[in-house]
């Protein structure tokens, strides 16, 4: 042990000199980075979460764990940017486009543009997705390029999960108005077939057709009903202001529902 600070005394001031250049050259790097590091953030109100991306899974051990609206949407994108064609959307809406066009590895651009988002929920419905990079202009275009892809692609789950569960109730529908005509049909026989008045038992008989013909129309009822309320359900996307180019802190608010 006595050789080794024997050494470090005898040569303390290089190493201080050595330790001290290295912390200064760290310090001006970090320096120049954040000097030249421009940020942009939408700030976000989430009003519901979106369930036509969220489908849960039956192996997923989280769907049961209550999550806010917010820290759901967040969820919804991180996982959104970890697919190559989200990020390629993406940063196709932007000024990057041309260069991802030319690229020989398109897979580490997108690489680097991931990890330049940031996506956060400091509230149970505010949620902000941050940008950073050395443009001060590319900021914006990115924040709003994930807002833009990210609504098209809830707008398009959404007329698809529309579109299905119009078939399903067109499907009851034609079932149920098929019970319903069976079923005055049978009514209407029964009536033809048993001239008043009626015995006893042709009453308790002509009482339950009437019972099945109204249950059969009440059902279609129903049915008519849940798919005008589908065909009608048409929510728009909520309105948001552009992100502006900037350093660190500027921000803009959006709605999503």
């Amino acid at each position: 042990m006595g050789p080794y600070l024997d050494s470090a005394r005898r040569y303390r001031w290089s190493l201080a000199l050595v330790l001290t250049l290295v912390w200064c050259a760290g310090l001006a790097a970090a320096v120049a980075g954040y000097m030249n590091t421009y940020e942009s953030t939408a700030t976000i109100w989430v009003l519901r979460a979106s369930p036509e991306l969220l489908q849960p899974s039956a192996n997923d051990l989280t769907a049961a764990i209550p999550q806010t609206a917010a820290a759901q949407q967040a969820e919804l994108l991180d996982q959104l940017l970890e697919t190559q064609s989200f990020v390629r959307d993406v940063v196709k809406r932007t000024s990057l486009s041309a260069t991802l066009g030319g690229a020989s590895n398109e897979a580490k651009i997108l690489d680097d543009v991931r990890k330049r988002f940031r996506v956060q929920a400091p509230g149970s419905n505010l949620l902000t997705i941050s940008f950073s990079g050395r443009d001060p202009t590319m900021g914006p275009e990115m924040v709003n390029a994930i807002l833009a892809v990210r609504a098209e692609r809830v707008a398009l789950a959404r007329v698809q999960g529309s579109a299905a569960l119009n078939a399903l109730y067109q499907k009851q529908y034609e079932a149920a108005q098929g019970q319903a005509l069976d079923a005055q049909q049978q009514l209407d026989s029964f009536n033809a077939a048993h001239p008043a008045p009626l015995s006893d038992v042709d009453q308790h008989l002509q009482a339950q057709l009437r019972l099945t013909l109204d249950l059969a129309q009440a059902r279609l009822a129903d049915i008519r009903g849940n798919l005008d309320l589908s065909d009608g359900d048409r929510e728009g996307p909520g309105e948001r202001e552009p992100p502006v180019p900037g350093r660190r802190g500027h921000r803009s608010l959006v709605e999503v529902r």
